[in-house]
């Protein structure tokens, strides 16, 4: 499936290009896992976010951390990277 003919919402290849660029920049040594050891990572096809937790309560469509997931490919192990500092998000009007 070409990048013109993507699901909606699914990262396409010059995204995911642009995380593999972003941590083979930043992350420092071979990059294990921490649970496997393995080298071998998995760049999620979607950006995720967790809910915020506002007032006591959660707030569901309120503002947010989107996050890249990178995942082992041995055992599932998964890291969050922000995807607004590797540049897919732009940031909010308030520079947060």
């Amino acid at each position: 499936m070409s990048d013109s003919e993507q699901k909606p919402g699914v990262l396409s290849s010059a995204e995911k290009a642009k995380i593999d660029a972003w941590l083979k920049e930043k992350w420092q040594g071979q990059a294990l896992c921490p649970v496997s050891k393995d080298v071998k990572w998995l760049i999620a096809d979607h950006l995720v976010q967790p809910l915020s937790i506002i007032a006591g309560g959660l707030a569901i469509g309120g503002g947010g951390y989107p996050q890249a997931m990178v995942i082992c490919a041995t055992c599932g192990f998964t890291m969050y990277f922000n995807a607004v500092l590797i540049g897919l998000m732009p940031t909010t009007d308030e520079g947060q």
